[in-house]
């Protein structure tokens, strides 16, 4: 495999490299299938949050009512995810929901022999379910040849922020500093990934950098508290991320002043980015989402392999409240003590939306079920960090 260097940079810096080597079949996306979209419930409906829906229509150009229409089915699927979790057993490995037209639930399954009788039950959960085979393995194989790829790449690693494989697509996309040849970084790229299947590499520069957005729902000194937790002794807190200052305080929306906050641990590792922190008052199971006055009740979790393609929201004190969508379940950052005395690890979230200073540690999520904690990003991208991670502090979610 070489790189082609008739391959052109596309507008806005976007740079795309097509890496050609043996098309691998499990890597192909299935062929889209007429179906019948199920039902509904009005419930549902009401229930996503317009910006969800504003952000949905313009990244996949439908209207308001089939946006509206897609995310509801998001959740219903999540059932459907369960009982295929129960009926593939170690087989089904991730989830990726596909979106646009008509949302496709794309069921991943483990290498090996292609099982018809599973695929069979497992379509027969909804007409909206696919199956595929290897597609999962192959992807956290490319971040990890990426990964390997950027830390035999001299100075120029410096300049790279993140690296994220796009589950729709098996894309890998790069983030790069403004300051350094889009093309260099192709040609750098190009030349380390010498095996696989189709890998469409994109490089984009990012004006400003990217980092730690220094600094739940409620405002602190310099962050944003997270979900509440409680360790095993049944002392109560609240999360950010580890990255923030130890000394912290925290304000109540419609109230004056400050309240002081107790630091009781952090950790900051691989794969994640976290501390909390303890109050006089009473720590309640729920967070501050789409409104400042009515706290959404926490009532479940989703972990990491089935947030693929999800719509998400967050709250951080900087950008308020906003939506986007899950890009990639595999992503590293590589920016400057993104993660202190070790290298990320390629199981951070990636989402369609940019950060800024101020949102670190408050919360992701999409109705009731929590997401993850913002760790950073840039003006494109934002990563946060997996609710699987949580237990690493000593501490665990808990639900109203």
């Amino acid at each position: 495999m070489h790189w082609n260097p008739s391959l052109k940079i596309t507008g806005l810096g976007l740079a795309m490299m097509m890496v050609a080597a043996q098309a691998g079949a499990a890597q192909a996306t299935p062929a889209p299938i007429e179906v019948q979209v199920p039902a509904v419930s009005q419930g549902a409906l009401q229930a996503v949050p317009d910006v969800a829906i504003e952000q949905y229509v313009s990244e996949y150009k439908v209207g308001h009512e089939k946006a509206r229409r897609n995310l509801a089915l998001q959740t219903d699927l999540r059932a459907v995810e369960v009982q295929a979790s129960a009926a593939a057993g170690r087989r089904l490995v991730g989830t990726w929901l596909h979106h646009g037209d008509t949302p496709r639930l794309e069921m991943r399954l483990s290498r090996g022999a292609r099982d018809e009788a599973l695929e069979r039950r497992l379509r027969g959960l909804s007409p909206l379910a696919t199956v595929t085979y290897g597609v999962q393995e192959e992807q956290d194989e490319l971040a990890a040849r990426a990964s390997a790829a950027l830390q035999e790449m001299g100075g120029l690693s410096s300049h790279v922020l993140t690296l994220a494989v796009e589950g729709a697509s098996g894309a890998l996309r790069v983030e790069v500093s403004a300051d350094v040849s889009v093309v260099e970084v192709q040609e750098a790229f190009a030349t380390a990934l010498q095996a696989g299947t189709y890998e469409e590499i994109h490089v984009v520069p990012v004006a400003g950098g990217a980092g730690d957005t220094n600094s739940g729902g409620l405002a602190t000194t310099s962050c944003t508290t997270g979900f509440s937790v409680r360790n095993s002794s049944g002392t109560s807190g609240l999360l950010t991320a580890g990255h923030c200052n130890n000394t912290q305080s925290y304000s109540l929306y419609g109230f004056p002043g400050t309240y002081a906050m107790t630091y009781r641990a952090e950790v900051r590792s691989a794969n994640a980015d976290l501390q909390w922190h303890t109050i006089s008052g009473t720590v309640y199971p729920r967070f501050y989402g789409n409104s400042t006055s009515t706290p959404t009740t926490l009532t479940a979790s989703t972990p990491r392999s089935s947030q693929g393609g999800r719509a998400v929201c967050r709250r951080g004190k900087a950008s308020g409240y906003d939506c986007g969508t899950v890009t990639s379940t595999s992503a590293q950052p590589t920016w400057t003590d993104a993660c202190p005395g070790t290298t990320c690890a390629s199981t951070w979230i990636s989402v369609n939306i940019g950060t800024i200073g101020g949102d670190s540690g408050g919360p992701w999520w999409s109705g009731g079920s929590a997401y993850g904690i913002q760790k950073g990003g840039s003006s494109s991208s934002t990563i946060y960090m997996p609710v699987d991670y949580i237990g690493t502090l000593g501490v665990a979610v808990f639900y109203g």
